[in-house]
C-alpha cells in the first residue's frame, strides 16, 4: 500500500455551504478512509454503523472532505475517537 502524505488545503465551492472549508493538513495517503475502510478497521461491522456513530454521537470525527461519492476521514483522528469510546482497544 502507498504510504505518501499529501497536503489538502483550500475552500471548496461556496455553492456548497453544507461542505464548508477545510483547514490546510497533511495526512497519509493510507489513512485516508472512507465508511468501508473504518467499519473494516474497527472490527468488520457493517459500513451502516459508521453513519449511525456519525449521527448520533457529536464527538464522532468530521469528515474532512465530502464528496457526491461519500466522505473521507482521517484515520487517525477515528482511530483516536474509537480507542476513547472503547471501540478500539
Amino acid at each position: 500500500m502507498c504510504n505518501r502524505l499529501i497536503t489538502l488545503s483550500g475552500v471548496i465551492d461556496s455553492a456548497q455551504p453544507q461542505i464548508g472549508v477545510f483547514m490546510s493538513r497533511q495526512i497519509r495517503t493510507s489513512d485516508i478512509v472512507g465508511a468501508h475502510e473504518i467499519s473494516e478497521r474497527l472490527g468488520g461491522a457493517h459500513t451502516s454503523i459508521v453513519h449511525v456513530w456519525r449521527n448520533r454521537h457529536k464527538d464522532f470525527p468530521k469528515p474532512f472532505l465530502v464528496l457526491q461519492a461519500g466522505m473521507l476521514w482521517d484515520w487517525k483522528e477515528v482511530e483516536a475517537w474509537a480507542k476513547k469510546t472503547k471501540r478500539m482497544i
